[in-house]
């Protein structure tokens, strides 16, 4: 037994001492090939650095005289030659493509820069070389781009100096912009045309009756202010805009010919529209209309005109008013009238009411319904069949008008005539109002 030990432990032995000079030269050649790479990294590292001319036969030779090369096979050796131009060409490409675009930086604006396509073809490299370079050159902060757009220089400093011909403020109410899409639409409509024309706007919100304080007319100036724009004022606001006037400030108004046909610079005309609309209700069978108010709150001149248009028409007419203890009966007594309609002066309070009031409002909503002052935003997470009929002007087409007017005014007399903007009867069927 001991004697048989001892021979299989010196076979063992002999075992793993073959073994171990089978595998001594492939680890001699990982050990070489390794450190002819750390060389050649070192060389091109160097070489950068200095910022050396340095060719593919330097490297080519560097590679066939260095010792630990001469273990490495053709094909390996060839391998590595490529790797090595393939990483002096991007570095190369990248020096000369980030000093062009240092240079191009200088200007302050965004300049167009060679198409990746573009700057492959002309170093005959893959573009998929070129695009990493210009990811790194987009890290650097140097390059930006546009999706489906070109390439740009990404400038230093941003362009500061915006010259505009004149700032303009435009009070707005915040209940009525909340509520009214009709209303919404008036300010980025005139927004939008101006700022096509080089003017600077800026809203003014207001709540409640801030509008109609001396303070009022005080923070419009502080906004240094050349023009005010005032859509829809009342008499009172209309106290404040003379303070203005007072101050230098040049006021351009726009009135409803339903609630104010006062002064103005420019007039929307509902009146028109309103009696085509009802026409259009006689005729389809209409037999009664129920005037909706808000107590304390509704224009009388809106009324008024209101009023004479459904006598005109030759409409049955009551005025009722919802508030109060009885407001929910006078709500479900609507809704159950046949051959009749219902009409809010006012679009601001009837999204109040749909509001406060969703299922009375979607039950009235089932007759015929008129919004005066045009659509209303229904409460979030609320939404019906609705047919309802509006009022709207083309604001868009409106405030192209105001824009050329303000670069071109002409001059104005006291008691002229405004320029007038026709609204439309329109009719909508919709889950929303």
């Amino acid at each position: 037994m001991g004697t048989g030990s001892s021979t299989c432990g010196l076979c063992a032995r002999q075992v793993n001492r073959a073994s171990g000079k089978i595998f001594t030269p492939v680890k001699d050649k990982i050990r070489n090939a390794s450190a002819a790479l750390l060389f050649l990294g070192c060389l091109v590292t160097l070489t950068s650095a200095l910022n050396l001319p340095i060719t593919s036969r330097d490297l080519s030779s560097g590679l066939a005289s260095h010792p630990a090369a001469a273990a490495l096979t053709f094909a390996e050796r060839v391998a590595y030659q490529r790797a090595i131009e393939e990483v002096y060409w991007r570095h190369s490409i990248m020096q000369c493509l980030r000093r062009t675009a240092q240079k191009s930086r200088k200007n302050k604006k965004s300049l167009p820069f060679y198409s990746i396509r573009t700057v492959a073809r002309h170093f005959a490299v893959a573009p998929t070389t070129v695009s990493r370079i210009y990811t790194r050159l987009k890290d650097e902060g140097l390059l930006t781009s546009v999706w489906g757009s070109k390439t740009f220089v990404q400038p230093t400093q941003l362009n500061k100096q915006l010259r505009v011909r004149a700032v303009i403020a435009m009070p707005a109410s915040l209940p009525r912009f909340r509520a009214l899409p009709e209303y919404r639409m008036f300010f980025a409509s005139v927004q939008d045309a101006l700022w096509k024309l080089g003017f600077a706007t800026r809203l003014v919100f207001h709540e409640g009756r801030d509008a109609e304080t001396p303070v009022f007319g005080e923070l419009l100036l502080n906004y240094k202010a050349d023009v005010v724009i005032w859509f829809l004022p009342n008499s009172k606001n209309l106290n404040v805009a003379a303070r203005l006037l007072d101050r230098g400030l040049r006021l351009i108004t726009i009135g409803d010919s339903l609630a104010d046909p006062g002064e103005h610079c420019y007039l929307v005309n509902r009146e028109n529209a309103f009696r085509e609309g009802l026409t259009a209700w006689k005729r389809d069978g209409v037999r009664s209309i129920t005037v909706v108010r808000q107590s304390g709150c509704e224009s009388v001149a809106k009324l008024a005109a209101i009023e004479a248009s459904l006598c005109e028409v030759g409409i049955p007419h009551i005025i009722a008013n919802l508030e109060g203890c009885c407001a929910r009966e006078h709500l479900s007594t609507l809704s159950q009238r046949n051959n009749s309609a219902v009409i809010f002066p006012s679009s601001e309070y009837a999204a109040d009411l749909a509001s406060r009031k969703p299922a009375q409002f979607r039950a009235l909503l089932e007759r015929r319904v008129l919004l005066v002052e045009g659509l209303i935003d229904l409460p979030a997470g609320d939404s019906f069949e609705a047919k309802v009929a509006f009022i709207a002007v083309d604001w868009q087409a409106a405030a192209r008008r105001i824009g050329r007017d303000l670069v071109s005014p002409a001059p104005r007399r006291n008691g002229q005539t405004p320029i007038v903007f026709q609204a439309k009867w329109m009719q909508r069927q919709s889950k929303a109002i």
